[in-house]
């Protein structure tokens, strides 16, 4: 009688993806979200820049990894490598912007409404995105080609499959069921987008499959005492 063989070894887990956060006077980085220590990043040198203190909002994406960070004075600055210790900031435009974020391959910024996209950071020609809000839009979110952007007035976002497109017509709505958003983030695995909004109340919510995003799964048991402010 043969005895069957050992069943394979389990698949070693995934690594976590790297990440970028701030506290305003500083930024910090983590090369495994999930268990590495956070080290900080060295900032652009007051003085002989347009650096203005503190950092307001941080963006992080790609293999090197690259990653932004918008200021107080609404300059966006970004880095190749956010790897490293002293990271090379370079200023993508000398206009300030209400929004800005990267995923490290491209980047976005929304300016009184407008969504404008810069394809190869930090060599940036800004190209104008319309997103067919007629109201404009807010804060932005990318992945590879996803772009997600939520509506300035109203309780819903705009969606796209193909940012570079440049037409209006390849944006779709996707509702938020009565909800109203402070911040989205948007990620993609293989063919399928998900999305993870923050709620004005605080509160977490996620879709499995954009635009499909018809039942938000909310984050219920998260404590209420604890809202949360951004999610990437």
């Amino acid at each position: 009688r043969k005895t069957p063989p050992p069943p394979p070894p389990p698949p070693p887990p995934a690594t976590a993806p790297p990440a970028m956060g701030t506290t305003g006077n500083q930024v910090y980085y983590a090369s495994n979200v999930a268990g590495s220590t956070w080290s900080t990043r060295g900032l652009p040198s007051e003085g002989s820049t347009t650096f203005t203190p503190p950092v307001t909002s941080v963006s992080i994406g790609g293999s090197s990894p690259g990653g932004g960070m918008l200021d107080s004075a609404g300059y966006m600055w970004f880095s190749q490598n956010v790897a490293v210790s002293s990271p090379s900031w370079r200023r993508l435009s000398s206009t300030r912007v209400n929004y800005y974020t990267t995923d490290g391959e491209r980047a976005l910024a929304t300016l009184s409404g407008r969504l404008y996209l810069c394809q190869t950071p930090p060599s940036c020609q800004w190209a104008t995105r319309s997103t067919g809000a007629s109201n404009g839009v807010t804060q932005v979110a990318i992945s590879g080609l996803s772009v997600v952007a939520l509506d300035r007035q109203t309780s819903a976002m705009r969606y796209t499959a193909d940012i570079v497109s440049g037409s209006s017509s390849s944006w779709t709505t996707i509702s938020l069921s009565g909800r109203t958003m402070n911040q989205i983030s948007i990620s993609r695995s293989g063919s399928t987008t998900q999305l993870v909004g923050v709620t004005t109340d605080g509160g977490i919510v996620y879709c499995a499959s954009a635009p499909s995003c018809g039942a938000w799964e909310s984050f219920s048991s998260y404590p209420s005492s604890l809202p949360i402010s951004s999610v990437s």
